[in-house]
């Protein structure tokens, strides 16, 4: 769980400086966005999780995100600003790579916030600079982390219980695992694991 997935969200959430009193968006809620989530609550962040994969959306509510939005029905600015009292974020991690995810999390953060881009998406052109400048955001991509924040990582779980094991959702055996994986591929599933042998 923390190799690729944990690490990415926990080198996130460090970047973001997530805690108490400053609430942040997580645009995506697959595997990376949960863990995310997770580690955000874990450092004293109220998160609200945007998302259009009702399957997504209810995990992210069973692991505790105050707001779960569905961009698919809702005006996600306007009910990312409502549930703010009219101020926006203090942080977005945007996991989609969806250009329009990208563009809001830009948009909902207020002045002076950060926005981590983890998504890679389309390459479709997103952003535009001028709410950039105009609320002076820092904006940052993020890859992976460094082999030797592992330990540090694994201390911070450890330390604060983090409950990653409430990720994986399934276990089935090899014999179930093509239908397995392609609920996976359709965003239906949380982690899984796959037992090598019966």
């Amino acid at each position: 769980m923390l190799m690729c997935v944990g690490g990415t969200a926990y080198q996130v959430m460090q970047k973001l400086d997530a805690r108490v009193g400053k609430p942040i968006a997580v645009f995506g809620l697959g595997p990376v966005g949960l863990t995310g989530l997770l580690f955000a609550q874990a450092m004293g962040a109220d998160v609200i999780g945007i998302d259009m994969n009702p399957y997504r959306m209810e995990l992210a509510q069973k692991l505790g995100a105050k707001r779960v939005i569905d961009a698919a029905n809702e005006d996600v600015p306007s009910a990312i600003r409502q549930w703010t009292g009219g101020e926006g974020v203090g942080a977005s991690f945007e996991s989609s790579g969806s250009p329009e995810a990208q563009a809001t999390s830009v948009d909902v953060t207020t002045r002076g916030g950060r926005v981590a881009f983890v998504g890679f998406g389309s390459g479709i052109p997103s952003i535009s600079p001028t709410s950039v400048i105009e609320k002076q955001l820092t904006l940052m991509g993020s890859f992976v982390f460094p082999i030797d924040a592992y330990e540090s990582i694994l201390h911070f779980v450890q330390s604060q219980q983090v409950p990653l094991e409430s990720m994986v959702i399934h276990t089935v055996g090899l014999d179930g695992a093509p239908d397995m994986i392609a609920a996976f591929d359709c965003g239906e599933t949380g982690k899984m694991i796959i037992p090598p042998c019966p």
